[in-house]
């Protein structure tokens, strides 16, 4: 017979043979939970802002730009969402980098919303390279001044645009190192991670200044990741507040526009 030893090794291999599978399967769907519509466009739009539909390889994806005002060339920001969010929930930034002179593109995640296709790495990175594609050829914005800002998730997104395309200045609220860090924690390999986004090995790279803001509360990505990410770039800085993962304080864009003005992005006051 079978040593019961052995026996309980085999039951345990085959559960987390099987475990394994399932999140080979599925971890999309935990990685991109998608939201129901917030709000009509129209009602975001009426503040002066266009709807976009980038054409990407996986159908079209949608973006909102709106921009900065005022005369002659401006900086503007790419903004990406965190994962349980859609471009409805990013509108209070509007009203935030329009206050500094900045234009804002809000761009959306492939198969979230209103837009095409399903979210992936390669997907939204595709989006993104679209949305700052139609930015850049827009005569208002000044493409030597561009700005990345991504939340949560959305810090993915725009550490690889930068890698790509390097704006002149990135910022990143609560991010985290790469997917692969929380492996681990769902006794999963790292490379059964189907979309690594590798952003400590980008940080790394990074010839623009980083900006990161991070809550030392945060449950949901440790505030360890967001010091690492700082750490990494060459010009890195990170600013700890009390608070959780999606919490703002009042220093926020005080922080942000101190660290715009350093980067020359927009005129100090």
């Amino acid at each position: 017979m079978m040593p019961a030893a052995f026996k309980l090794l085999r039951l345990i291999a085959i559960a987390w043979v099987l475990w394994a599978a399932l999140a080979w399967l599925f971890q999309r769907e935990l990685l991109y939970p998608r939201r129901g519509l917030l709000q009509a466009p129209e009602l975001v739009l009426s503040l002066g802002g266009e709807r976009w539909w980038l054409d990407t390889p996986g159908g079209r994806v949608e973006a909102w730009y709106f921009p900065a005002g005022g005369d002659g060339r401006a900086p503007a920001a790419i903004c990406a969402h965190g994962n349980g969010e859609l471009i409805d929930h990013a509108a209070p930034l509007l009203a935030d980098f329009r206050a500094l002179g900045v234009g804002v593109v809000l761009v959306e995640y492939p198969g979230y919303g209103r837009s095409d296709g399903s979210p992936s790495q390669r997907a939204i990175e595709a989006a993104f390279l679209a949305a700052r594609e139609r930015l850049v050829a827009r005569p208002e914005v000044d493409a030597e001044r561009l700005i990345y800002f991504g939340r949560s998730l959305g810090s993915g997104a725009v550490c690889a645009l930068a890698a790509a395309h390097p704006p002149a200045a990135l910022v990143l609220h609560s991010p985290f190192t790469s997917v692969r860090s929380f492996a681990p924690g769902m006794l999963l390999p790292a490379v059964l991670v189907r979309d690594p986004f590798d952003n400590l090995s980008l940080a790394s790279e990074l010839t623009a200044p980083l900006l990161v803001l991070h809550g030392e509360a945060d449950s949901i990505i440790p505030v360890a990741h967001g010091r690492a990410l700082a750490r990494a770039a060459s010009d890195g800085r990170c600013v700890e507040y009390p608070g959780g993962h999606n919490d703002v304080p009042r220093s926020f864009w005080g922080e942000l526009r101190a660290f715009l003005e350093r980067a020359r992005v927009v005129a100090p006051r």
